[in-house]
């Protein structure tokens, strides 16, 4: 089976298991690979009360919730509440990320299993969450891997649903605990910012690796290691990924540059380099794309 169709799959198997496992308060849980860009989720709501959490494991994800941009990194979490307005956006990164949705009930008189003043209490804290996008927990993703596998049990143990009952209740509990301490990775790291820095002042030239290790003072192989861990992704893809994300904004923005001209502003090699890097992220080619933005500005 291919990895579409195994993921596929397995997100079908998933939510067919949910309400026969009595967790009528969990709507969705997911984990996925984004290697490649397949089309940004547009701007939607949740309906009925739902309450979106999302765990970047690695990588980095941009989304608009609120109308705020928020880039989220591995190991944090980002939060929609019910009735935000919230949409993935560009730049894109390779990621792999988890997400949970659950509806919170009105009253609150009863959630998760749990009943009067424990629910109300916990459905209140949920609502309450500030801010939206924090450091997670290194508990989160082995408690989420759980939950997973005992959702895809078969067939599962009796005590199958008080388990998941507890395991998803320590899961909210950790991250309403890792909001009150507004932890944010990235404001006070003035490292990821040199870098970032760095790489931003540069798009429109070649960029290489040694020059960014050079850049931080650092010997190539740390440098390479420490930028994964920050970012959940290697030097180089990164810089490509927001080559890209400019490449596109000019092919759809400014419609007299030649794709050749792009390539040449943007520091590749060549045009068809160009064109091999951004098929491999998009999935299209440059004129196609350009194509496609000129259609949908028209319609």
């Amino acid at each position: 089976m291919n990895k579409r169709a195994e993921t596929s799959s397995w997100q079908a198997d998933m939510r067919r298991r949910l309400l026969p496992l009595g967790q009528e308060d969990l709507l969705e849980i997911g984990r996925k690979n984004n290697d490649r860009v397949h089309g940004l989720l547009p701007p939607h709501i949740h309906s009925g009360g739902e309450l979106e959490i999302i765990y970047v494991d690695k990588g980095v994800r941009n989304y608009i919730v609120g109308g705020q941009k928020y880039e989220a990194h591995g190991g944090e979490v980002l939060v929609v509440r019910p009735g935000d307005t919230h949409q993935t956006a560009w730049p894109f990164f390779p990621t792999r990320l988890y997400w949970i949705k659950l509806r919170l009930p009105r009253g609150g008189h009863a959630f998760l299993n749990l009943r009067g003043k424990p629910a109300k209490a916990l459905v209140a804290a949920l609502r309450r969450i500030r801010p939206q996008h924090f450091l997670g927990s290194p508990a989160i993703k082995p408690l989420l891997d759980r939950i997973i596998a005992l959702y895809l049990q078969k067939p599962s143990a009796p005590a199958t649903p008080a388990i998941l009952c507890i395991l998803i209740l320590e899961f909210l509990l950790i991250v309403i605990d890792c909001a009150a301490k507004r932890k944010d990775r990235h404001a006070t790291d003035s490292w990821t910012q040199k870098i970032i820095s760095f790489v931003e002042d540069h798009l429109h030239s070649p960029i290489h690796v040694k020059d960014m290790a050079e850049h931080m003072t650092m010997s190539l192989p740390g440098f390479k290691l420490r930028f994964d861990r920050q970012f959940g992704v290697a030097p180089a893809k990164y810089v490509a990924y927001r080559k890209i994300s400019v490449a596109k904004d000019l092919l759809a923005g400014k419609l007299h540059m030649p794709v050749t001209r792009i390539a040449i502003d943007l520091g590749f090699a060549s045009s068809q380099h160009f064109a091999t890097v951004f098929h491999r992220i998009c999935g299209d080619t440059p004129g196609s794309y350009r194509r496609k933005s000129i259609s949908s500005a028209k319609s």
